[in-house]
């Protein structure tokens, strides 16, 4: 697993462009001479101020205090007050295929806004080669302050190798790799102790439970959770049970030296096999094909369900909603191997879209966009001028939601960090424990936790939140932690290549894949078919998908 993570300081160190078989036809335009004086202000104001639009990917669970939106709201304000930048908002679209569609609109429309958040590398390369983006490479040296570009190169130069074409700068990566959206078993506590049911140590143990929490009340429980997007959707999927059995769906994995889809590996057909089984038993919910992590939600908040096995980020939503009205706990486990499988379970990293922040090729001040990642990031992680309270949360808000570039760069591992230190601060009574401004937060919220727990006081959801996410080693980041601890994850080393045919074929046959996985399990086609489905791909381009991603490959071997 090692020429994993190795592969992507490989990429880094080379300066690669992604796009394999098109680096030599993009043209930059020569660099011209300097825009900018020696010195200069990172945080410097403009006076008078200067406009600037935006297009926002929005989140339809944040919630904004009374007068607030995407459009007015606490770092709008801050960056206009302050820069003398006034941010305006040129379109709004919830995020995932609706903001996809918009930016792709108006990028064929033309009418991009000034500063762009783009969703994938395809967008990007598209507008390159049109001329359309602002060479950042004299802004990105000049004016993103130290801390922001520490915190942007803390993986080696990965993310900023994506937006780099030769040594020019067009854009940057919104956020690289992450070591944190890992799979893990969510299990409710009070339905595994009323049936007095051991902590699991095998995943089969796992799928005997939800077999008991169905006979239970088999009218109207499922045992476990899953959702029509049933791969690469952290609110419940089938990556965790693929990898407790070392298979590794919709990543490019090493084999024998070459890289292979995993999606079409024989050990697939088994992790199909199960979930049949699960469908076929009425463990999971029958209308699951039809629905998404929204529509999914219900089931998980009204007792429907016991085990998930998805993201950190479940217990933050919609479980929290579950312990606010009925005070309900659940345990977290890491993805526990299956019976028989003797090799170490690793877990594979998410997929990488290369999301990009670039400028419009013409305005007039792209420095402003590294002078707002700076106050972005300096309000939010600077020891010395954090303002935790007004622009991250108050317990009620979470007013680091309405960035408008979200996220703003900040240290890779301050989730993983905070929880030994908060852990230890409340443990040992010591707050010189405490590193970090994120790390006083959550210490801030988890003391009012334990405190009322042991007064026999009921604490508020937003406390019980920060609790299961980091405090001890059966918390969110305690698991992810212990990944990290062991070197229990792998980073494909294909994450963030798109050669020309993915960019043609891959969302056709994505498509396909999750056809034919949903038919298989609920038996509208024999689990026999998917010798079918590893024809069908490769006849409609995953053969040629894998020639040009072993050609980029060996290139980089």
């Amino acid at each position: 697993m090692k020429r994993f993570v190795l592969t992507l300081l490989v990429l880094a160190a080379a300066g690669m462009i992604v796009f394999a078989g098109s680096g030599t036809e993009k043209k930059a335009e020569a660099a011209a001479g300097p825009r900018y004086g020696d010195t200069v202000d990172p945080f410097g104001e403009y006076d008078p101020p200067i406009t600037a639009s935006f297009a926002k990917e929005t989140n339809a669970a944040t919630d904004f205090p009374a007068g607030d939106s995407y459009e007015n709201n606490v770092w709008i304000r801050g960056i206009r007050d302050d820069l003398g930048i006034d941010l305006n908002v040129k379109f709004a679209a919830l995020g995932g295929v609706k903001y996809e569609t918009k930016i792709n609109l108006a990028i064929a429309s033309n009418d991009l806004p000034d500063f762009i958040t783009l969703t994938n590398g395809t967008q990007f390369d598209k507008l390159v080669k049109a001329g359309r983006l602002e060479d950042i490479t004299e802004e990105y040296e000049k004016f993103l302050y130290p801390l922001a570009k520490k915190y942007y190169l803390e993986d080696g130069g990965v993310m900023k190798s994506w937006g780099m074409v030769g040594d020019r700068m067009y854009g940057m990566a919104r956020g690289g790799v992450s070591l944190q959206n890992y799979r893990m078993i969510h299990i409710r506590k009070d339905w595994r102790e009323e049936l007095g049911i051991p902590e699991p140590k095998t995943m089969n143990d796992v799928l005997d439970m939800a077999k008991k929490f169905k006979d239970a009340d088999p009218a109207n429980r499922f045992g476990i959770s899953i959702t029509k997007d049933i791969l690469d959707n952290g609110m419940s999927d089938m990556t965790g049970i693929a990898n407790s059995m070392g298979a590794y769906p919709r990543r490019w994995i090493e084999n024998g030296g070459k890289l292979v889809y995993g999606s079409v590996q024989p050990l697939m057909k088994e992790v199909l096999a199960i979930y049949r089984d699960l469908y076929a038993g009425g463990l999971i919910d029958p209308e699951f094909p039809v629905k998404d992590g929204g529509a999914s939600a219900p089931a998980l908040t009204n007792s429907k369900v016991g085990i998930i096995i998805g993201d950190f980020w479940l217990e933050s939503w919609p479980l929290n909603s579950l312990f606010e009205r009925e005070g309900v706990d659940w345990e977290l486990y890491p993805v526990l191997p299956m019976k028989g499988y003797v090799d170490k379970v690793v877990n594979q990293a998410p997929n990488t879209p290369r999301q990009m922040y670039a400028v419009k090729k013409g305005y007039a001040h792209p420095e402003a966009w590294f002078k707002i990642m700076n106050y972005q990031v300096y309000k939010l992680n600077d020891p010395d001028g954090a303002d935790t309270d007004r622009f991250h949360s108050d317990g009620k808000y979470a007013y680091h939601m309405y960035q408008s570039f979200y996220s703003a760069y900040s240290p890779m591992f301050i989730n993983l960090d905070s929880n030994p230190n908060v852990t230890n601060a409340i443990d040992k009574n010591d707050t010189s424990y405490l590193v970090s401004p994120h790390d006083r937060i959550q210490y801030d919220r988890i003391k009012p936790y334990v405190d009322k727990v042991k007064a026999g006081v009921k604490p508020e959801p937003a406390e019980w939140v920060a609790f299961k996410f980091f405090y001890g080693p059966k918390s969110s980041f305690g698991v992810l932690n212990m990944y990290r601890r062991d070197n229990s994850y792998f980073i494909s080393p294909a994450t963030g290549i798109e050669t020309e045919e993915m960019s043609r074929r891959q969302a056709t046959l994505n498509q396909l894949e999750d056809q034919y996985y949903v038919e298989i399990i609920t038996g509208k086609r024999p689990l026999d078919d998917f010798a079918k489905w590893v024809d069908d791909w490769e006849s409609l381009g995953g053969a040629l998908i894998e020639y040009e991603i072993n050609d980029w490959y060996a290139s980089v071997q």
